[in-house]
């Protein structure tokens, strides 16, 4: 889980109009990351957790769906 988050602050998919992530960002989807973890720490990650934890993502985070759709693919 640790290589995926370090890829997810490489992704060309989260470069923002400078460029680079903050480091506000990078904690953002840090967390989002350790968020999904969790909900799958029992092995079992159902669609109530996975649409509670996409909801978490934007509303707490304000990812875009973009964002949370690349979140949720390189967490699998």
């Amino acid at each position: 889980m640790l290589k995926q988050i370090k890829e997810l602050f490489l992704a060309s998919n989260f470069k923002h109009d400078h460029n680079e992530l903050s480091n506000e960002r990078r904690l953002q989807i840090s967390a989002c990351a350790l968020l999904l973890e969790i909900a799958n720490a029992d092995g079992i990650i159902d669609e109530k957790e996975n649409n509670k934890v996409k909801l978490l993502m934007k509303k707490i985070f304000e990812l875009s769906d973009d964002e949370v759709d690349i979140v949720m693919s390189k967490s699998e």
